[in-house]
Order: C-alpha cells, then sequence, then structure tokens
C-alpha cells in the first residue's frame, strides 16, 4: 500500500476556496485499485485508513507494506492506536 497526500489550491486567477482541500491519495498495489479522499486537515485521514485497514484484515486481507513519505501526518498514523472504528 502507498499512500501519498497533496494540498489542493485553485489558480491565482480564481477567487474561490477549496473546503476539503487536502487529498489523501491511498494505491493497493496487490489489488491494483487507489483510493482517494478529501479532508479539511492534513491528519485527517487518520481514522478513516485506520478504520479501512482494520476491515481489510477482518476480511482476511490484512496490510502488510505501508509506503508513505516522510512528514508528520505520516508519523502520526503509525503512532495512532486503532479500534474498529478507527479511532
Amino acid at each position: 500500500m502507498y499512500l501519498d497526500q497533496v494540498a489542493l489550491k485553485p489558480p491565482a486567477s480564481l477567487t474561490i476556496t477549496i473546503r476539503n482541500k487536502n487529498m489523501q491519495l491511498i494505491v493497493d498495489e496487490y489489488i491494483s485499485m487507489s483510493f482517494a479522499d478529501f479532508n479539511q486537515k492534513k491528519n485527517g485521514f487518520i481514522n478513516k485508513l485506520c478504520a479501512i485497514m482494520i476491515k481489510w484484515k477482518e476480511e482476511g486481507r490484512a496490510v502488510k507494506y505501508v509506503r508513505m513519505d516522510n512528514v508528520p501526518e505520516n508519523f502520526k498514523f503509525i503512532q495512532s492506536p486503532m479500534d474498529k472504528n478507527g479511532n
């Protein structure tokens, strides 16, 4: 599984705001699928991703490896305890 995120910004010529400007991309190479999620905060993906990974584990598709960038939000994900609700 690969994790990445990007902050979306509108062009300077436009006067719009993006409410959920942080996009997280999850790529599962094993099943050849990708998932995108949009959040207001950079660390907004942590609880949702934990819930997804727990569900996959219960279905017998546990994630063995997670590749991600060296950024603070990802370290919060690594250190976060997971319960069945992703909390």
